[in-house]
């Protein structure tokens, strides 16, 4: 089991530097599977927890892949203007994606994660004239961006996935090139699962207090691991994010996608 747990954060850190999206389309499904077998938990805990420790675990990776994006020098000449509204939308959304949380059912959560998942993979297969088009800029106001971030903050803590997938389709339709797209998706990853996290702990505070290591819906020594693996490998994400062609990026993201909302879809 630890040793699933290694290869999922070694995973999570390749697309958090890639694609800057976290890993949490990787992290939440695994959880979902590997929790059952952990002694102590019940069907109604496992979704719950597997949310929370995938947003805590993607502060790490988040973190690994933005600080390699520095290093890289991809936030030069990038606006500040997208984060001004940006990232206080995204602490917002994120907080009451988090309450939503902990209202909802595994099964509607399970659902949730499945059907978003899907939308914006076959949106990225069949509409690929939305991404990446650098011929011409566009533009966003803060306002816009506050409101973006409201609803992915929202969405992303609702189900553990960090918010990446919502901001890579937006980002590069403004016209970034792909690896300011990744760049950028990074810092908003990093916000949107910190907030998250402190939410997951504060909704979820004493509901498994028989399970050690857990602090509302986080258990750490999974978190941890899977966030320490993931820092490895993205620094090699970021590299590949300058080296791979576009098109090869958005069919492994929208690939990756449809596998794991498949996979949730038959685990129901």
């Amino acid at each position: 089991m630890i040793f699933i747990i290694l290869i999922t954060g070694l995973v999570a850190g390749v697309l958090s530097g890639l694609l800057g999206i976290g890993g949490g389309v990787v992290i939440v499904p695994v959880l979902s599977y590997l929790y059952p077998f952990h002694p102590g938990l019940t069907g109604n805990e496992i979704m719950h927890l597997a949310v929370g420790t995938s947003l805590a675990s993607m502060i790490f990776t988040s973190a690994a892949g933005m600080i390699s994006h520095f290093r890289f020098g991809h936030y030069t000449g990038m606006s500040p203007s997208i984060f001004q509204g940006l990232i206080p939308g995204l602490w917002l959304g994120a907080w009451s994606g988090n309450f939503l949380n902990s209202l909802a059912s595994p099964e509607i959560l399970k659902i949730a994660f499945m059907l978003v998942v899907m939308v914006i993979a076959f949106r990225m297969i069949f509409s690929p004239q939305l991404f990446y088009q650098t011929q011409h800029q566009k533009h966003f106001s803060p306002h816009v961006f506050f409101l973006i971030g409201l609803v992915i903050g929202a969405i992303s803590s609702l189900i553990g996935i960090g918010g990446g997938i919502f901001l890579v389709p937006i980002l590069a339709y403004m016209g970034l090139p792909p690896y300011q797209v990744s760049a950028a998706t990074s810092i908003g990853t990093f916000c949107t699962v910190c907030m998250g996290t402190i939410g997951s702990i504060y909704f979820g505070w004493g509901t498994i207090p028989h399970l050690e290591g857990v602090t509302g819906y986080v258990y750490w020594p999974w978190a941890v691991l899977i966030g320490m693996a993931g820092m490895m490998l993205a620094p090699l994400g970021v590299w590949l994010s300058r080296r791979l062609p576009v098109s090869i990026i958005r069919k492994l993201f929208a690939l990756i996608l449809v596998l794991i909302a498949l996979r949730m879809g038959f685990n129901l």
